[in-house]
Formats: structure tokens, C-alpha cells, sequence
């Protein structure tokens, strides 16, 4: 094993034993009991840490085995808080486990200044931001002012995140292209949504940014990456935007006006490349021009000529509209030689024209499709149209297979397809790695469907070592798009496997833990034997007083947390509420049910500047069931005079919108594949409710 190789190892083994911790947990199996899996969960946290320092302090060859144990030990942090929530049946996803998670990272971030960080805290403080706008275990009531304003302020936060990379104040690109990308979605949303206010701004300011942003990295400095990336976004906004006042507005003139904006596109583009000097930035601007106009121009000539055809001549056939795509639009477009704009327009919209109506016709139709989409892509030479080409002859390909298989047999004839055809691919390296990446994509597919057990086995043990083997084996230097292919693919398969459901979580746990060990294990003996060890002398650098006492304040919380809630457990005041659950998966907690309590709706006010606060319920026993009493009160105020009477029990809740309550209480945790049984069984919740209002759940029957 080389230096690359040995790293590959540890990351690997560690990322497997990290997963094993996160499926264990997740399962939430029984057989311990609540403090013991809290001392658990700490210990894990002291071993890696722990682990960090012995790396460190005894030198081994491979320093950044140190920082990693540490990342590990900040993971292991975010999934004790997740496995608080747990325990004690806190909201799933919840805002606050993110934040939490996120405020040591970030600590680390300034103190380390170690890129993973970086990336790690940017990922926490946006899920944060997403569970605190869109909750996992109920609808969220925001007003169209405060929307905006949260999502307009988090599109500036990555601006300036991205300006300090750009400069870089912050020196990782990484957190460059996150910002970047995460600007232009919020900026995307604000404009898409036609219902926030200042609709008509947001479009105009996110115009004038395309237009600041083409100018300055063409003309001022010449940046392929973002220019690109610039390029994809406006496509984007222009189709969404095309598509928008089309279907409103949807008619043969509305038809033919899309049609002619297509053809004005194309004719536009021939005439600005015809301009263009020779030269890299030209050639760039070329490329790019022709990629976006071809895009734009394809849509909505499909869409247009669809409509026309049909309302033109109502009495034709989608064999009639077959045909017509063949000979007027593909034909012209592989054999004559007009500008490639138009031939690439042409072939685009020709394509997809076809392949729709072939699906309503005899397989003979795909047959002829296939081979066209074989001329194209050996024929035209922008990689781009290939890669495209590549990618509805697989559409094709599938839909040929449908004719005689099922799902399984489909994903199972595309692999083969992608496979033979990477192999016996030696010039054309943009359809070689397209076909790299779909096989590698139908092939994880396999790996979930429902088929029989021996054959998911095979399946799942089978894609693993497709994924993991040429990790090892394939050399970077020469080929590290595959080797990135690979190792993304690997991610994915571990990740994926938490949703899928043919396992259980426990099982899938024990067996990620074997292979990490075994991984790990396996790159140490080699490591060991290497003759002249490349020493990594570089790691991160801290003041240790300065991590020792970010490590107690991690530990100080989550003992903090539990005994909190143990004692709410112990001392506070157990009612009775009626409910109504429902049954998914969170994304670091495991299997739960929804909680809807008779309690959740109750009459109150419809001003919308009470939504979202803090408000005060009081419950009232009847029937051995508490329910509203119909007093509440919000900033100090009560709804109406309120005389205590004996037995009353005051819970703390947020006003979500118009005649709804949330309480903290909506998700109770269960052992996984339990969930849909319970959901149609139980109808109480015994919650205990604390002197100061706060609530916890006890058990559900």
C-alpha cells in the first residue's frame, strides 16, 4: 500500500465504524436501559477523543489519523444529542440537535482551522436552518414576510461566506462552490415563489446578479468553474421562468411565441459565436453559450411543437409525430452541417419528441431510436451532446426492457448494457464515464429493491466490493475521476443504507462494525510493512487548554440534557392525553411515530403576529383524560379571565398558525419496524408535565 492508499484505509474503516454507531443507535434497541445507554454514548465520545490524543502524542507515521479521530469524536458528540432526543422522545430532526451539534464544530472550525470542519459546521448551520423552517413533525405556520426575510438573510450569509472564500480569508474552495450553490437555491426559491412579497425585486436583483456575475468572471477574471455554474442556474431560471408563463397562459399563440423565442435563441447564439476571436476565454464563452441556448432552446421547442402538432392536427397519431421528429429534426440534425447550435437544437428536441411518442407505439420505434442515438453520439463532437445522446439511449435502452421484465429486470439489463459498453469504450472517455456512473447507479438500484433475500444479499455484497476494490487499486494519478466515482458510490451505498428497510438497522450495524475493524486492521498490517514509510508530518494545530475545555462543555451538556429530563421523568405531574400517530424514519434517531394529541387544535386566535410564540395551555381533567380547559395565555397575557381551579395543569407549548399547538412532545421513538403496528394501536400518551411546564413523554398504549 502506498501513502494515498493507507489514508484511503483509515478513512474507510473509520467511516464504517462511524456508521455502525449511527445504525446502533438508530435501532434503538432495547435491551439497555436509559442510563446505561447515556453512559454509553459518553464513553464513546472519551474514546475518541481519547484516541486523538494517544495518536498524537505517540507520533505515528500517518498524522492525519489524529485529526480524523477527532472529526469522528465531534460526530460521535452530534449523535449522543440525537440519542438523547431519543431516549426522552424529543422532536425528530429537531433544529436545536443541529445546533447543538453545530456550535462545537464551528468552535473547532476557528480553533483548527482544519478544512473538514469547515464543511462540517457549513452542512450542520444549514440543516439547522432547514428543520427550523420546515419541521420535521409538523407543519410550520410562517407568515410570507418572515419566509422571506429568513430565507433572503441566509442567501446573504453565503454571499459573504463566498466573498470571504473568494479572497481567501478562508482558505477551502470547498466552502466556496457550498456557498455559491446555496446563494443562488435560496435566490432561485425567492424567485420561484410566486406568493412572497417583493417577487418582482427579488427577479430583478437575481437578473442583475447573472448579469455582474458573466461579466466579471469573462471579462475581469476568467473563473470556468463558477462561469459554468453561473450558466446552469440561469438556464435554470429561464426554463423555470419559460415554463411558468407557458402553462399559464398555455394556447397556440402562447405555443408559437415560445417556438419563435427558441428560433430567435438559436439564431442569436450562430450569429455571437460567429463574432467570437479564437482564444481560451472565447472558447470557453462558446461552449457555454451553445450548452445554455441548446438547453433552453430544446425545452421549449418540445413542449411548443407537442402542443402545435396536436392542436394543428388533432387527428393524428403519435406514429405520425414519430416520424415527423425523424425526418424533419433528427435527420438534418446528424447530416448536414449548419451551425452546431441549430444541429444540436434540432437533434435535442427531435430526441425527446420521438422518445415520447415511441412510448405510446410498437418496441420496433425504440429499436430505430437506439441506433440513431448511436450515430449521434459517435458523430457529433461536443462532449456535452454525447454525454446527453448517452443518457436517452439508456432511456431507451430501459424502456426496450420494459417490454419483457420488471423493474429488477430493467435495472438489471442496464447494468450489463453500461458495463459491456465501458469496456469496449477506448476513445470516447465522456460516454465511457457516463456509462462508469449509470452502471454504478443501476447497480446500487439492485441493491434495494425487493427481491429475495439470497439475491439482495448477493446484490448488496457484490456492489460493496465494486465500490471498495478499486478504491484500493486504482491509481489516482492516471484515472482519479473513476477513483472519485468510486468513492462517492461508496458513501452513498453506506448512507442509503440507513432508509432501506430489507435489513434491520441492528443487523446492518454489526456487520459495518466487522468490516471497519477488519478494513482497519488490514491497513495497519500493510501500513507496518511498508520498507520506507512516508511520514505525514502535517496536522492540525490547537491549544490543548482550549480543546480539554470544549470536550467538558460536550460532556457537561449531554449529562446536563439527561439529567433534566430524569428528573421531569421522576418529579413532574403524569396525564392523560389522547392521540392520533402516524409512522417514518428520522435522519440520525431511527423509527418514530408522529404524535397528534387532542390538544393539538384548539381554538384561539387568528392574528398572525401571535403565531409562533410561546404560549401557556392549561389542561383540564375529564374523564380521567386531560384536555384543553380552554384558557391560554401568550406574552403574559391570558385569552380570557382565568380563575385556577384544582387538578388544572399548566403545559408549555408554541402557537404554530391559526388553531394549532405544538408541545415538544410530537414524536415518540420505538424499536424499528414497530412504528406501523403501533400507529393503529395506540390511543394515549402518559406524559409527565414539570412545575415550570415543561413536558415529557413517559409511554403510549
Amino acid at each position: 500500500m502506498n501513502s494515498k492508499m493507507i489514508q484511503t484505509g483509515y478513512l474507510l474503516g473509520v467511516s464504517l465504524i462511524l456508521a455502525s454507531i449511527l445504525y446502533f443507535f438508530a435501532a434503538n434497541w432495547q435491551g439497555f436501559e436509559r442510563l446505561t445507554k447515556i453512559m454509553l454514548s459518553i464513553g464513546l465520545v472519551l474514546l475518541f477523543y481519547g484516541l486523538h490524543f494517544l495518536v498524537r502524542k505517540i507520533g505515528n507515521q500517518q498524522y492525519f489519523l489524529s485529526d480524523w479521530m477527532l472529526v469522528a469524536a465531534s460526530v460521535v458528540f452530534g449523535l449522543s444529542v440525537a440519542l438523547i432526543g431519543q431516549i426522552y422522545n424529543s422532536h425528530a430532526d429537531s433544529y436545536w440537535l443541529f445546533l447543538v451539534w453545530f456550535v462545537p464544530v464551528f468552535i473547532l472550525s476557528l480553533i483548527t482551522k482544519y478544512v473538514p470542519f469547515y464543511v462540517f459546521s457549513f452542512i450542520l448551520a444549514h440543516l439547522a436552518i432547514f428543520f427550523f423552517l420546515s419541521p420535521s413533525t409538523y407543519f410550520a405556520s410562517w407568515t410570507d414576510y418572515e419566509l422571506f426575510g429568513f430565507i433572503f438573510t441566509v442567501a446573504l450569509l453565503n454571499a459573504v461566506l463566498f466573498y470571504l472564500t473568494y479572497r481567501t480569508i478562508i482558505s477551502t474552495k470547498t466552502i466556496l462552490y457550498m456557498a455559491f450553490i446555496m446563494f443562488h437555491s435560496m435566490f432561485i426559491y425567492l424567485t420561484i415563489n410566486n406568493e412572497l412579497p417583493f417577487h418582482f425585486l427579488s427577479n430583478l436583483f437575481y437578473i442583475g446578479i447573472f448579469i455582474v456575475s458573466f461579466y466579471y468572471w469573462f471579462k475581469v477574471k476568467l473563473h470556468r468553474p463558477l462561469l459554468i455554474l453561473t450558466g446552469l442556474f440561469a438556464t435554470f431560471y429561464v426554463l423555470q421562468k419559460g415554463f411558468y408563463w407557458m402553462f399559464l397562459y398555455y394556447g397556440m399563440w402562447m405555443l408559437l411565441f415560445f417556438l419563435l423565442i427558441a428560433a430567435l435563441l438559436v439564431f442569436l447564439s450562430v450569429i455571437a459565436v460567429s463574432f467570437l476571436k479564437k482564444g481560451k476565454k472565447n472558447r470557453i464563452l462558446t461552449q457555454l453559450v451553445t450548452v445554455i441556448v441548446t438547453i433552453i432552446a430544446t425545452l421549449f421547442s418540445t413542449l411548443a411543437i407537442s402542443g402545435l402538432f396536436f392542436i394543428l392536427f388533432p387527428q393524428a397519431t403519435a406514429d405520425v409525430l414519430f416520424f415527423f421528429s425523424i425526418c424533419a429534426l433528427i435527420t438534418p440534425g446528424l447530416f448536414t452541417k449548419w451551425p452546431i447550435q441549430i444541429k444540436y437544437t434540432l437533434l435535442s428536441t427531435g430526441f425527446l419528441l420521438a422518445i415520447g411518442a415511441s412510448s405510446f407505439s410498437i418496441i420496433i420505434y425504440n429499436i430505430i431510436l437506439l441506433i440513431l442515438l448511436g450515430a449521434g453520439i459517435f458523430t457529433v463532437p461536443m462532449r456535452s451532446m454525447k454525454v446527453f445522446l448517452y443518457i436517452l439511449a439508456n432511456i431507451v435502452f430501459g424502456s426496450i426492457l420494459s417490454e419483457w421484465f420488471e423493474v429488477h429486470g430493467i435495472f438489471l439489463g442496464l447494468l450489463f448494457f453500461n458495463v459491456l459498453y465501458y469496456m469496449a469504450q477506448k476513445k470516447e472517455i465522456a460516454t465511457k464515464y457516463s456509462a462508469f456512473i449509470i452502471g454504478l447507479f443501476a447497480f446500487l438500484t439492485l441493491t434495494v429493491l425487493d427481491v429475495e433475500n439470497w439475491l439482495s444479499i448477493i446484490y448488496n455484497f457484490t456492489f460493496f466490493l465494486t465500490v471498495t476494490i478499486p478504491i484500493f487499486t486504482i491509481k489516482m494519478t492516471t484515472r482519479r475521476w473513476e477513483w472519485t466515482t468510486c468513492l462517492i458510490f461508496w458513501f452513498l451505498f453506506i448512507a442509503y443504507k440507513y432508509y432501506e428497510y430489507l435489513w434491520l438497522l441492528i443487523h446492518k450495524s454489526i456487520l459495518f462494525l466487522a468490516l471497519g475493524i477488519i478494513i482497519i486492521s488490514t491497513t495497519i498490517y500493510f501500513e507496518r510493512k511498508r520498507a520506507n514509510p512516508t511520514v505525514s508530518t502535517k496536522r492540525i494545530q490547537y491549544k490543548t487548554p482550549f480543546l480539554i475545555s470544549l470536550i467538558l462543555l460536550q460532556l457537561g451538556f449531554i449529562s446536563y440534557q439527561s439529567y433534566t429530563n430524569e428528573t421531569l421523568l421522576k418529579e413532574g405531574e403524569l396525564i392523560k392525553l389522547e392521540l392520533m400517530p402516524i409512522d417514518p424514519r428520522s435522519m440520525l434517531q431511527g423509527d418514530y411515530i408522529i404524535l397528534r394529541y387532542g390538544i393539538t387544535e384548539m381554538e384561539q386566535t387568528d392574528d398572525y403576529r401571535l403565531w409562533n410564540k410561546k404560549i401557556k395551555v392549561v389542561l383540564r381533567e375529564n374523564n380521567g383524560i386531560y384536555d384543553y380547559a380552554g384558557y391560554y395565555q401568550i406574552n403574559g397575557e391570558w385569552n380570557k379571565p382565568y380563575n385556577e381551579e384544582q387538578g388544572d395543569i399548566m403545559i408549555n407549548g408554541k402557537s404554530n398558525g391559526p388553531n394549532e399547538v405544538v408541545y415538544g412532545i410530537e414524536s415518540y421513538f420505538v424499536p424499528e419496524g414497530t412504528g406501523v403496528d403501533l400507529q393503529n394501536e395506540v390511543e394515549y400518551a402518559y406524559v409527565r408535565v414539570g412545575k415550570t411546564g415543561n413536558a415529557i413523554i413517559e409511554y403510549i398504549e
